[in-house]
């Protein structure tokens, strides 16, 4: 568990990320290339072993998973992303001129960055949960 983490209002959202082995709880890292930052809040299971009885924390299901808390977003919603297959941690964007269209592509610079993709999607128009930049 996080150890250093001295206040919190609480209203990030939490899920699991997959993480570099050695990962422990209270780092603070970067998911993706496109700046969505997580506070870990546990530490990262060398190997899952889904047949012991043993429950692991927080939904964590897989080894080198953490729980972490998505800093600055506290809204999350699902999205249809049009521009082909998004992985987590992908900047999405509102595409300028285009109300309710949503790209993973800035648009050289035109399109307006809306949050990062929370789930993967293998192909355009697969619909993404997306958590909302700024939301807080």
């Amino acid at each position: 568990m996080a150890k250093n983490v001295k206040m919190t209002r609480n209203g990030n959202i939490v899920q699991t990320f997959s993480v570099p082995a050695g990962t422990v709880g209270g780092e603070v890292l970067a998911i993706g290339t496109d700046g969505l930052m997580v506070l870990t809040m546990t530490d990262a299971y060398a190997s899952i072993d889904p047949t012991s009885a043993t429950t692991y924390p927080q939904g964590i299901d897989a080894a080198n998973e953490v729980s972490a808390e998505i800093l600055g977003v506290n809204v999350a919603v699902e999205l249809t992303v049009g521009d082909g297959a998004v992985a987590v941690g992908d900047a999405v964007y509102l595409v300028a001129g285009s109300p309710d269209t949503y790209s993973n592509a800035d648009g050289s610079g035109a399109n307006t960055l809306i949050g990062w993709a929370l789930t993967a999607t293998s192909a355009a128009g697969d619909v993404a949960t997306v958590g909302l930049k700024g939301s807080a």
